[in-house]
């Protein structure tokens, strides 16, 4: 399946949900997606919050690993966990948005020390060299 931007009503207004990036594959977990690298090949990638009516709160175990090409994430308020080696040998990763705190983040989801400094840091973009294990918020 492949996501588009679209917008999502809520009680007081009209909120613009930011287009998520093609070719994403969704599985359905109960009530909730868990999403996955898929066919994307986007540089940025931006993972929606919503799929087809429901919250996208998982980023599967392993499912964005090996995409090299990948140089940003944003992973929305949504999100509640992000599965073991989510990330791992992204090694071109260099920026990561979160826009909530709290979500649980298994060791070794992401390259370098990411997985220590988003607990203290919470919401906020984390930046590192290409390559680099050392991530810094902004």
């Amino acid at each position: 399946m492949i996501a588009t931007g679209h917008k999502e009503k809520t009680s007081a207004a009209v909120m613009v949900i930011k287009p998520s990036t093609p070719g994403l594959a969704f599985e359905l977990k109960n009530t909730a997606w868990s999403v996955s690298k898929g066919t994307a090949s986007a540089a940025e990638v931006v993972i929606p919050s919503m799929h087809l009516g429901l919250p996208v709160t998982e980023i599967a175990e392993s499912g964005f690993s090996s995409y090299g090409n990948m140089t940003s994430v944003t992973i929305p308020n949504s999100v509640t966990s992000i599965g073991y080696s989510a990330f791992y040998e992204c090694t071109g990763l260099t920026s990561v948005t979160f826009e909530s705190t709290g979500i649980n983040i298994d060791y070794g989801s992401f390259p370098g020390d990411l997985y220590e400094k988003y607990p203290a840091g919470g919401i906020g973009t984390y930046k590192r060299a290409i390559g680099g294990d050392t991530w810094t918020k902004q």
